[in-house]
């Protein structure tokens, strides 16, 4: 099986895959956006903290951790930057992460941008 590796076409938010996959059940889909834009900036604290510390273990576990609440919202971008870090970080190789960290930041920002303004359809 293999992943599509999402471009700068892809949208910042897959806000059809998110209303499917909970049922477009509004409750969810608000409790979840609050719960993301909660834990989402502590994750990526994590990244920024294991990086500094040059701790390639916890690096890879933070940005694997992202990677997933990313994809589990919607967020495909931001899922495939921490899956860049996550992927790095797992070969040691954290001379190139400083650079991706930065890419990961910018899609962060256009996530959040875009999920503090969703709101869930009325069914």
């Amino acid at each position: 099986m293999t992943d599509a590796v999402p471009t700068t076409d892809t949208p910042v938010l897959d806000e059809s895959r998110l209303f499917a996959q909970f049922g477009n059940d509004p409750a969810i889909i608000n409790e979840l956006r609050d719960l993301f834009l909660k834990q989402i900036p502590m994750q990526m604290d994590a990244i920024r903290s294991a990086y500094e510390a040059s701790d390639c273990l916890v690096l890879a576990r933070a940005a694997h951790s992202l990677s997933d609440a990313a994809a589990t919202y919607g967020a495909m971008r931001l899922s495939a930057a921490s899956r860049k870090v996550e992927l790095l970080a797992q070969d040691g190789r954290l001379v190139k992460v400083d650079e991706e960290i930065k890419t990961l930041a910018a899609e962060l920002a256009e996530a959040i941008a875009w999920i503090e303004h969703l709101d869930a359809p009325v069914v």
